[in-house]
């Protein structure tokens, strides 16, 4: 409750209607070794008030809840990078990602920051190197493109080089999503993007809807059509909609 609709006496916290059920936390925070910490007052008792009240605690976490996973959440280990770029328009940026002394196993790159404008032409390229570690992991590549809010109806697709065309697979089917979990409207299996959540220290609270998109490739796939790079295309329903968005790529390596 604000505080000033707080009465005068207090609020009983044995009284579990006097709390919500649900709550957004949001904060602006780069260290991830604790997420966040939850706090409450300390019930009184005679050993309390004779030595002093400390406050409860408890640490919280950010997570990402994804429909074909569940629920992802952080940990100490987990690495996050700044980067920016200031040649004045379009640049390549390369990220080389991957486990630490060689680790195998799956994980999670989230992309914040991006945004589909009038002035991007024909979308934003993101280009994954498919490398014999992820062909080995039998994980398969997830790509999803969530947009920050309802001004965006993200489209992606998988493009060749230039840029000019979606690649087809072999039934002459463009790679392409615009609405995930409909068959109409997305390549291959996908399903609906409502219900997807990603809250993390930037302070980023993101929920999927029906407009979102995702993309499931087979990197074993890609490699024997001799691919040795997908490159993906982010735009909006043609190019009718801008608005920031969040990428998030699954993949393993082994």
């Amino acid at each position: 409750e604000a505080l000033a609709d707080n009465p005068p006496e207090g609020w009983d916290y044995a009284d579990v209607a006097n709390f919500e059920a649900t709550v957004d936390v949001k904060r602006v925070y780069n260290d991830p070794s604790t997420n966040a910490v939850l706090v409450w007052p300390h019930q009184c008792s005679v050993v309390c008030a004779q030595g002093g009240c400390d406050e409860y605690t408890h640490a919280g976490c950010e997570y990402v809840r994804i429909p074909e996973i569940g629920t992802i959440t952080g940990r100490s280990t987990d690495a996050q990078v700044r980067f920016t770029q200031n040649q004045g328009g379009m640049a390549d940026m390369g990220l080389v990602i991957g486990g630490n002394n060689g680790a195998s196993g799956n994980f999670v790159v989230v992309l914040e920051g991006m945004a589909a404008t009038s002035s991007d032409g024909s979308g934003d390229p993101f280009a994954v190197r498919i490398t014999q570690s992820m062909v080995a992991s039998g994980t398969p590549l997830i790509v999803y493109m969530i947009g920050n809010g309802r001004s965006l109806d993200p489209l992606m697709g998988v493009v060749n080089s230039d840029i000019t065309e979606y690649i087809t697979d072999g039934e002459d089917n463009p790679l392409r999503c615009d609405d995930a979990g409909n068959p109409e409207y997305c390549w291959g299996e996908s399903n609906s993007l409502v219900g997807f959540n990603l809250s993390g220290p930037s302070g980023l609270n993101l929920n999927g809807d029906a407009q979102d998109a995702m993309l499931m490739v087979s990197p074993r796939s890609a490699a024997n059509g001799n691919f040795e790079h997908l490159l993906f295309l982010m735009t909006s329903y043609n190019n009718e909609t801008q608005g920031d968005y969040t990428l998030i790529f699954i993949m393993g390596v082994k």
